[in-house]
């Protein structure tokens, strides 16, 4: 059986997404609530999984939250537990994409941007430095410390060692996505 691992997911289930359809799903966060298949810092991955693992990995939303002179290292440390033929997922806010939207529509820093799927709202401001909701409540690791754009990650990517890069879209105008690999190219990606 397939196996993929869901780094950040805050109960956030994979169901639903094809792709993953009969894997076995576990979890990797730093968030005793979440109650993650395995419990840790991010920064740290490779020293609670073994080599080479995963068939893929899937990061939504975590990059953000590390700060920019640690985000190659970490992508770095998902291509260490990758089986030779898997291959990375990862999502991040579009900041600039956000930014560019809102000048043309003329929102401000605090209105709301798009609701999240669960329907909590997402701000400008939440997007640069954070869900405030989360901050507010003494959750740092919800803290942005870093921004993306779609260059900027490819860029993260290629300096991090994935020799194949392609961006994904799942949608949501704000979010910049890219499958990496080392291997055979995922049958699920479009040409």
């Amino acid at each position: 059986m397939k196996r993929v691992l869901d780094v950040g997911s805050s109960n956030v289930s994979l169901s639903g997404i094809a792709r993953f359809d009969g894997w076995k799903v576990e979890t990797f966060d730093m968030d005793e609530e979440a109650k993650p298949t395995y419990l840790g810092n991010v920064l740290y991955i490779e020293r609670v999984l073994w080599p080479m693992t995963f068939d893929a990995v899937y990061a939504s939303h975590i990059l953000e939250h590390l700060s920019p002179s640690v985000t190659v290292n970490v992508l770095r440390q998902f291509a260490a537990i990758l089986a030779p033929d898997g291959w990375l997922e990862v999502w991040v806010p579009d900041v600039m994409g956000a930014f560019q939207y809102a000048i043309e529509h003329s929102i401000s820093l605090g209105a709301t941007l798009y609701e999240a799927k669960n329907g909590s709202p997402v701000t400008l401001l939440d997007m640069l430095y954070g869900w405030d909701r989360e901050v507010r409540k003494g959750k740092d690791g919800f803290a942005h410390r870093t921004a993306f754009d779609w260059p900027l990650l490819e860029d993260r990517l290629r300096e991090a060692g994935y020799p194949n890069v392609q961006p994904i879209d799942r949608g949501n105008a704000f979010e910049v996505g890219y499958c990496a690999w080392f291997g055979q190219r995922p049958g699920w990606l479009p040409e």
